[in-house]
């Protein structure tokens, strides 16, 4: 086999190591751990983590880069019990991983050396004061757990985490469900994740700032409406200069019936 290019098998994931999961992240969504929620959302088994996918996936592949950026597209939702496998392959710009569950593509994750260049929308509106975060050892530890075991040391400080700045958010009730979207009906579009100069570390102090965006809405082909937005965390250094950014795209599917 080529060294640009391999395969990882990941075990299927449970509802006990689901549950870990929001306990560590924060994300609460009853898609995750409440089989009646997932029914009424018309699936059959109760949905893995986005999160959690998106910070396998780069547990996987980041001995495979230096990277600086990392991209993540939700393409198709993975229930518990499914048997999952990460292809990669290795160019120029970094690697790129696609997750199958049960032969069937879920998502794409990519991670690349440079950040893309991103400018403000017109419509970005800013949700809540910025307020102070901390990467503190015992919140990363949970975290790494919760995705890699107890691989503690293996693991550098890995971006996923950084979606983890919204548990600490001082903002009343989800910043999500403030668009008007409804959990049970939503999905997670994609995730872009860019660092500006050094990597973050354990102990750095940072404000967060959080905004929506791109607000978008188009007719679905089986009749409703689908609704898009971006909400988007600029964290910022001590000194104030902007380290990290995360877009995460959100996606409103229409009422059934």
């Amino acid at each position: 086999m080529s060294d640009d290019r391999g395969r990882f098998e990941i075990a299927a994931r449970d509802l006990q190591t689901t549950v870990r999961y929001a306990g560590a992240s924060g994300d609460y969504n009853p898609l995750h751990y409440d089989q009646a929620a997932a029914e009424r959302a018309g699936f059959a088994r109760v949905l893995v983590h986005g999160g959690w996918l998106a910070a396998h996936c780069e547990y996987l592949l980041a001995p495979l880069a230096d990277y600086r950026s990392m991209s993540v597209r939700f393409e198709r939702p993975v229930m518990i019990g499914e048997s999952l496998s990460l292809d990669w392959s290795r160019d120029d710009l970094g690697v790129e991983g696609v997750l199958s569950g049960d032969g069937v593509r879920r998502v794409t994750a990519r991670l690349d050396h440079e950040p893309p260049v991103y400018d403000r929308p017109n419509d970005w509106e800013q949700v809540i004061d910025p307020y102070p975060w901390v990467i503190e050892e015992g919140a990363l530890r949970l975290f790494v757990e919760a995705v890699a075991g107890n691989r503690w040391a293996e693991v550098k400080l890995p971006l996923s985490f950084m979606l983890n700045s919204g548990r600490w958010s001082p903002a009343k009730g989800s910043i999500v469900q403030a668009l008007g979207f409804s959990y049970d009906r939503m999905l997670h579009g994609t995730t872009q994740t860019d660092v500006f100069g050094a990597l973050p570390q354990q102990g750095d102090s940072f404000t967060v700032s959080t905004a929506y965006a791109n607000r978008t809405a188009k007719p679905h082909r089986e009749g409703g409406t689908m609704r898009f937005a971006d909400i988007v965390s600029e964290i910022a250094d001590e000194s104030g200069e902007p380290r990290i950014r995360i877009t995460n795209r959100f996606i409103e599917r229409p009422k059934r019936g």
